[in-house]
């Protein structure tokens, strides 16, 4: 259960060089729990509520321009306004994947990844890139 789960995220970053946390968080005031941005390469996997993460803790997640974004959906229902969340901070969904988890029911659990894209004008088009 959860307890496993929190001592195998405390027994594993003095394992390998992979460092991360685990941590149920409400706000943006989880940044004060994370390392200074900047001093290496970071990736995000969020599994948020039902209703998907607050807005300003995308755009507190986004600030520190983590590599990829993975975040969890329990559902279509907020996915699409998720998305325009994490566009407005510069970040895109790159891939999309359902995972029909509960047999037999209409719920899926969806799994989005988003990277940070620069948008350039090119001959009267945009065109993405990654970077």
């Amino acid at each position: 259960g959860v307890k496993a789960a929190l001592d195998n995220a405390r027994f594993y970053p003095k394992t390998n060089t992979v460092s991360f946390f685990a941590h149920r968080i409400g706000d943006a005031s989880f940044l004060r729990l994370l390392p200074r941005p900047g001093c290496h390469a970071e990736a995000v996997l969020a599994d948020p509520p039902r209703q998907g993460i607050p807005e300003n803790v995308i755009a507190a997640i986004a600030g520190r321009r983590p590599l990829k974004v993975v975040q969890a959906c329990c559902g279509v229902d907020e996915l699409p306004g998720q998305i325009f969340v994490w566009q407005k901070t510069g970040f895109a969904p790159t891939k999309i994947l359902p995972l029909d988890m509960f047999a037999g029911t209409p719920h899926l659990e969806i799994f989005v990844l988003f990277e940070f894209v620069k948008i350039a004008k090119t001959k009267g088009s945009y065109a993405r890139h990654a970077g």
